[in-house]
Parts: structure tokens; sequence; C-alpha cells
């Protein structure tokens, strides 16, 4: 691990079916991320998993006990871990997915329901947990329907970051997204969100599609983001930069290469710019 500077936390995707990947991608980073469906399937790994993303559970929306179920299970079998991190990415408890967009779906939460889902899911999260592992929150990206009213906006995601008194996980690409779909400008979206309490970086470059919408397309980040990602780390003194790259694993070893020359050579020292854009 660095001490210095950002450790580089790669995400066990679907890459990491082949062992072969799975070797060069550690190898190359100073531990990894696990996502869902790589919970129970990188075994032999497991002493590099210090961070778990749990996808699929929303910190605002009612946990029933087979989520905690779920959570249990990692904290009991993935004894390295040092972060957990959680969405809050829509306010409705079934939504629909179309077209990689969340519709309205089941029962949708009032922006006070939620605040308070946040705080109890958190209690007893603070109660599970040992001392030595942190609890963060992601923004997620917002598209023009019912379902990301509230969890998207920068007061929101502020007040269940502070109140709870936990870190966030800032993802540039769900920043910029928002803030193109809404038309409203990065560097002010972004100085409402809790950066102070930024204890990791998920970064990616997204993009536009035909209908004129900004999508998390987790395409390969360009040298702007990386820039932005790194001198946002050295301000905020994040802990933890996860590359969310997955098409293409000569590319990922790559940017994990250029990311850690970058880190070694001092450029997340750079003052920090608030502006970016896709």
């Amino acid at each position: 691990m660095n001490k210095d500077f950002v450790n580089l936390a790669t995400p066990t995707s679907h890459l990491f079916k082949s062992e072969v990947n799975a070797d060069s991608i550690s190898e190359k980073s100073d531990c990894l991320e696990l996502r869902e469906f790589m919970i129970g399937k990188i075994d032999r790994l497991k002493k590099n998993v210090m961070l778990a993303h749990l996808d699929e559970v929303d910190i605002t929306l009612p946990w029933n006990q087979e989520r905690k179920a779920l959570i249990t299970d990692v904290i009991k079998n993935y004894q390295s871990l040092k972060l957990v991190t959680f969405h809050m990415s829509c306010n409705c408890t079934s939504p629909v997915i179309d077209k990689g967009v969340f519709q309205p779906g089941g029962k949708t939460m009032q922006r006070t329901e939620m605040l308070d889902n946040a705080r109890q899911n958190i209690e007893w999260l603070k109660q599970l947990l040992p001392e030595n592992i942190s609890i963060a929150v992601e923004n997620n990206n917002y598209y023009p329907t019912e379902a990301y009213s509230d969890v998207t906006d920068s007061s929101f995601i502020r007040e269940v970051v502070t109140k709870n008194e936990v870190n966030f996980l800032f993802d540039i690409s769900h920043a910029l997204v928002t803030c193109f779909n809404k038309n409203i400008e990065y560097s002010d979206y972004i100085s409402d969100l809790p950066l102070e309490k930024t204890i990791q970086i998920h970064l990616c470059s997204p993009g536009v599609r035909e209908d004129n919408l900004a999508y998390d397309l987790h395409l390969l980040p360009d040298s702007a983001h990386i820039e932005h990602a790194l001198s946002l780390a050295n301000k905020f003194s994040a802990e933890y930069l996860t590359v969310e790259y997955y098409k293409n694993i000569e590319k990922l070893l790559l940017c994990l290469d250029s990311v850690r020359d970058q880190i070694n050579t001092g450029l997340g020292a750079k003052a920090f710019n608030p502006n970016c854009s896709i």
C-alpha cells in the first residue's frame, strides 16, 4: 500500500473470470475492490481485497434481512477489508431499467424517508463493522426521470455524508453526467458536494449518445480526467483511486501503468482544478 499518496484499488470486474487477467491486474494494483457478482469467486486473491463496493445495496432505501445478511457475509469472509461503499442510486424500491436508465418502480421514497433510511442503515452498519473498516457513500448520475429525484442533488448527498459521519466516494463520471444532463456547471455542482470527506475516487470517462444525453459509459479515462482525479485526490487526501474500465484487458493494464507513473512523478501534486468536462 502506498502510504504517501493515493492507492490504486481496481474492481474485481468480469475480467477477473480469467485467472491470468486477474493476476495481471492484481500485480499492477495496490489492492482490489470487490464487486457483488464476484463474491466468493476470487478466494485465492482474498488478501488483496481491501474494499467492497456493494453495487446493489442503496444506503437510502430500506434494508431487509437479505441485504443485511449479504453485508454481514462479506464482512465475515473478507478479513482484509478497510472500506465498504454503497450507492444512492434512485428514490424507489423496485426501479425499472430501460436502456440503462432507471424508471420509477415500487414504492417512491420522499427525501425525508431516504434520509431516515440512511440514518438507520448506517447506525446498524456501525454496530456491525470493526473499527478499522470505514463506510462511504457514492454519488450517482442523473437522467431525466423521476427515479433520480433528490439522490443526485448535492445538498442531499452532503446531508447523508455529514449527518451520519461517513466518508464520500466521489465518482467523477457520475458528476459529469449529472451536470451535462441537468445543464449545470460542474465546478458549481462539486463545490456543494462533501469533497472534504472523499476517501475514494472512481475514474472513467463518460460519453454523449445520439439522444443528446450523457451516459456513464465506462470509457477509458482520458488524460484530463486522470489529471483531475489525481489533483483532487491530493487536495482532499483520498486514500483510493479506482479505474472503472473493463472493456479491454490490455488497455486497462496500460492505463494502470500510466496512472501509477503519474502518481510516482508527482502529477497529483498539481493544484486542484475544479473544472472538468465530458
